[in-house]
């Protein structure tokens, strides 16, 4: 299923490819799919010495794939995101790093990298290196009387988790 960005994202890359066909060795691409119950939100920038850079907002439902493509520049780069998920909000939440030893999987002629998001946990898909856990996203449970949560508590983790918690707030006015 193509999500909003999809059509776009490949219609670009063959007008590249005609255009400048060595291009697409320097060209990366990040597709992201949630299979959580409810929208998932990642704020993303990239980080260049000490730089901060709009990447893109996702905004993810149930299912739907989003995807950007991108050319990564000097070094160090790398693109974090924050994350919000029912009250649940994380910053640096790092999904690409030009110094992890399979960055370069996530170049266009390789097939790009998926991200899945499953159960608050984060995956990354290569088709090189196949299914990998990223870590895990913070959220919490909670009891509820009359629809009011009543004790709220962190749901235990399986792998390590990302980024840092942070509150609406910080998630609202994030740059």
């Amino acid at each position: 299923m193509a999500g909003r960005g999809h059509g776009r994202g490949l219609l670009l890359l063959a007008i590249l490819l005609v255009v400048f066909p060595s291009a697409l060795s320097e060209l990366h691409n990040i597709i992201i799919v949630s299979r959580m119950a409810d929208e998932v939100a990642l704020k993303c920038r990239i980080r260049i010495l000490g730089e901060t850079i709009f990447f893109k907002d996702f905004y993810l439902k149930p299912g739907v794939l989003d995807e950007q493509i991108f050319t990564p520049t000097k070094r160090p780069f790398f693109i974090e995101c924050y994350y919000g998920y029912k009250g649940n909000y994380a910053s640096k939440v790092r999904i690409f790093d030009v110094v992890w030893p399979d960055a370069s999987d996530c170049r266009v002629d390789r097939g790009g990298c998926l991200y899945e998001i499953k159960d608050a946990v984060l995956y990354k898909t290569t088709r090189a290196h196949g299914k990998r856990v990223v870590g895990d996203l913070p959220i919490e449970q909670c009891k509820r009387f009359l629809g009011i949560a009543t004790k709220c508590w962190q749901r235990r983790h399986r792998y390590r988790l990302l980024g840092e918690k942070i509150d609406y707030w910080e998630f609202f006015w994030a740059q």
